[in-house]
């Protein structure tokens, strides 16, 4: 797996962290291997992997999850039908690559082997596993019914079944890889465990062989962004259990889902396999319908609380062996608050609950009527929201004011300011201003004032500043500015690629060396080009306004000339 061993640690890992470790190089990037125990499965011990992990080597900066996961088949699609030892790599623009799917389990015993299908290898080509990209869901119970795997499918289009992946959903950047080693039906065995695995592990270094590292360095560290909030005292005072809620609210974009991300990740780094308090966490998300209702939130948290703790398991195995037994019918909202404050007092546990984007809730006034009735249990909820005059009109009149923590514009501008300077420094797209110091300064200045406390917009404006630098706008005095120009004339490809081109002219007459010349990238373009009727292409899409466009600018620009030189 690796191309390079580097030997054992040369400092010890945290007390706390029980993970063996390997490690080496891969292609280009150093990397740090830990794996499950064998007897361990499921997100809880996936958990524990990566904060460890997290708490040893703080430099990290990308998760690859890479095992064995259940097949979704689908033989109308040959695209889309996944055989055993095929690889799915999560991928998937509206999801975000992997969901979570809740009371699996079912199974039936004692099937016949003859029934089994057997099915060619023709999805193989020479031999070699197919790699499909998708939806991944991951859940906290090995499903082994078919139709329980169909019904998964058809809900979340999911082509992969996986335990361990909710464990790194919000620890850090993650990418899960995973070879399939059954079919999530009553046939599930261990025959090809060791083959999917094998090739899992090969598509992952087949990944980082092709990743640049500079992408790698773009991406925070992911113990970056909290590091200012655990030294708050009210943080400090809802740890030690002083008050059981706390609100942090700020206005949007300020990096709240960021902030409840890492404190999730400060709470699992801090808890120990021996005890401390079990961590549970919500993100509600209105682009997703599985993440905006209260009754999506019990279902999570007594998923999550099942998995953590084996004494709070009771409530739920009777609530299923009761008037749920014969599973026609979702358990209502009430059973389940009912069951939920059953396994919190099963426990016999301190609980945390990290609830973020209670403004995205659909139905606030239940959610926060069951996050007050907590307070008469051992459970102690963090929620982050927008400031919203509804949301607070309701917590304060419960809350008290000393647990209310506003994100103000001031708290949030120090963790952009480290942002912006760590991407200006070593992002892609910003090298070609390492020898304008000036040109950075002027940059991270104004992105900081343009900011005003709003991490999202920080990032929107240098994924754009890394693309476009525009030295002539003919609106503005002076029309032309030397700091905007493009460090090298490469650099303008960037702006319109596949359009231009740049070429190198020499004239026969002149003993100066070639001149670089912008033209267009073949002639189909000036034709479609000059077809375009959208007011805002006017200038460009009649000739005769496109050259005195191009004699405005290069006057423009020579008028000023004279001024930068001297």
């Amino acid at each position: 797996m690796l191309d390079e061993e580097h030997g054992n640690l040369q400092t010890l890992p945290q007390k706390t962290d029980s993970n063996t470790y390997a490690l080496g190089r891969i292609g280009k990037h150093k990397v740090v291997i830990a794996c499950l125990l064998r007897a361990e499965i499921g997100a809880s011990p996936a958990a524990l992997v990566a904060q460890n992990m997290l708490s040893s080597f703080p430099n990290i900066r990308i998760g690859l999850m890479v095992g064995i996961g259940a097949g979704i088949p689908d033989c109308d699609d040959d695209e889309k039908d996944v055989r055993l030892g095929d690889v799915v790599i999560s991928s998937d623009k509206k999801t975000g690559e992997v969901v979570t799917y809740n009371f699996g389990g079912k199974t039936y015993k004692n099937c016949d082997p003859e029934k089994a299908i057997k099915r060619d290898l023709e999805s193989q080509v020479n031999g070699i596993p197919s790699i499909h990209y998708g939806i991944i869901a991951t859940g906290s119970e090995v499903v082994k019914h078919a139709a329980t795997r169909e019904e998964i499918k058809e809900k979340h289009n999911a082509i992969c079944l996986e335990m361990e992946a909710a464990g790194l959903m919000n620890n850090f950047p993650y990418l899960i890889i995973r070879g399939i080693s059954d079919y999530a039906d009553s046939h599930k065995n261990d025959q090809w465990h060791r083959y999917a695995a094998a090739s899992a592990a090969a598509r992952a270094k087949e990944l980082l062989e092709f990743v640049h590292p500079t992408d790698v360095q773009e991406t925070p560290k992911a113990t970056e962004i909290v590091g200012r909030l655990k030294n708050r005292k009210e943080f400090g005072e809802w740890k030690s259990g002083v008050p059981q809620s706390l609100w942090l609210r700020g206005i949007p974009g300020a990096g709240k889902t960021v902030l409840s991300s890492s404190i999730i990740n400060l709470l699992l780094s801090e808890r120990t396999s021996n005890g401390g308090p079990l961590v549970l966490y919500f993100f509600f998300d209105t682009r997703d319908s599985a993440k905006q209702t209260l009754d999506k939130l019990l279902r999570s948290l007594i998923s999550q609380l099942y998995s953590a703790c084996e004494r709070s398991q009771k409530p739920l195995d009777k609530l299923f062996s009761g008037k749920y037994e014969n599973g026609d019918k979702q358990p209502s909202s009430g059973d389940l608050i009912t069951t939920f404050e059953s396994m919190i007092r099963s426990a016999e546990q301190k609980i945390q609950i990290i609830l973020d984007a209670l403004d995205e809730c659909s139905n606030q006034e239940e959610l926060l009527e069951w996050i007050k009735a907590l307070s008469s249990s051992p459970v102690y909820v963090l929620m982050t929201s927008r400031d919203e005059k509804l949301l607070e009109s309701s917590i304060t009149g419960w809350l008290p004011e000393r647990n209310l923590v506003s994100l103000h514009k001031n708290i949030i501008d120090t963790d952009i300011s480290v942002y912006i300077q760590h991407i200006l420094g070593w992002g892609v797209g910003f090298e070609k201003w390492s020898n304008r110091p000036d040109v950075l300064r002027k940059m991270q200045n104004e992105l900081m004032e343009k900011a005003n406390g709003m991490f999202r917009l920080a990032a929107c404006q240098l994924d754009v500043l890394k693309k476009y630098a525009v030295a002539v706008d003919l609106s503005r005095k002076p029309e032309f500015e030397a700091t905007r120009r493009m460090p090298e004339p490469e650099g303008i490809l960037r702006m319109c690629p596949s359009l231009i081109t740049l070429t190198s002219r020499h004239d026969e007459y002149s003993v100066q060396k070639p001149v670089k010349v912008i033209e267009l990238a073949h002639a189909t373009v000036k034709e479609y080009l000059t077809l375009l009727k959208k007011d805002n292409f006017c200038s460009i899409a009649d000739p005769s306004k496109a050259q005195g466009s191009i004699t405005r600018v290069c006057l423009a620009y020579l008028s000023q000339m004279s001024k930068v030189r001297s």
